[in-house]
């Protein structure tokens, strides 16, 4: 009677051992699948907020510009990349400037680093 006992009591945790498991897994699943929607909404939001016409195409040139000059020429590629940030920077910091409102690209230094 004992031993009936106490296997009924094995087989008790060990289905409990097997929920408490498969709970857990459902959480984790519930969590990712959060996080997931979490992600997209912030892509989604940020999709949103682009302004009308933005496209990728400045990004596409400078992954262009690493791939083809990041073994041939990485200390050039430095250079050029720091040169488009300060441009860049230069730009967001004041927007309404009209210097920084374009390149001219005839500009020796322009021509040496970029």
């Amino acid at each position: 009677r004992r031993s009936e006992r106490a296997a009924s009591a094995t087989s008790v945790e060990v289905k409990r051992a097997e929920v408490d498991a498969e709970a857990r897994r459902w959480q984790a699943r519930e969590e990712e699948d959060l996080r997931r929607e979490k992600e997209e909404a912030a892509l989604r939001q940020l999709e949103e907020q682009k302004p009308p016409g933005e496209d990728r195409s400045f990004i596409q040139a400078l992954v262009a510009l690493r791939k083809r000059y990041l073994e041939s020429d990485p200390e050039g590629l430095a250079t050029c990349l720091q040169t488009l940030r300060a441009y860049i920077n230069n730009l967001a910091r004041n927007p309404a400037e009209p210097k920084f409102q374009r390149i001219n690209c005839e500009n020796a230094a322009f021509r040496t680093r970029v």
